[in-house]
């Protein structure tokens, strides 16, 4: 999170469960804005360690990862 111009993506549906639950996966130290986000469950904090496995979506209703994360170019 860089700016207070970021918004996050809309909800994705999971492919597992197929709700509309699936929220974002931010890496590293989140900023002020980063934990606001969190807090309001727009995003959620994946910490710092990143690794090919790092999942970009995670589902709040079921738990399940999906996506590749990638780093910003």
């Amino acid at each position: 999170m860089t700016s207070k111009q970021y918004r996050p993506p809309m909800p994705q549906p999971c492919p597992f469960c197929g709700k509309a639950t699936g929220l974002e996966v931010h890496y590293g130290q989140p900023n002020q804005e980063g934990v606001e986000l969190a807090k309001e469950g727009k995003i959620l904090l994946g910490g710092c360690p990143i690794g090919p496995q790092s999942p970009k979506w995670q589902c709040t209703a079921c738990g399940n990862t999906w996506g590749k994360w990638e780093a910003k170019k």
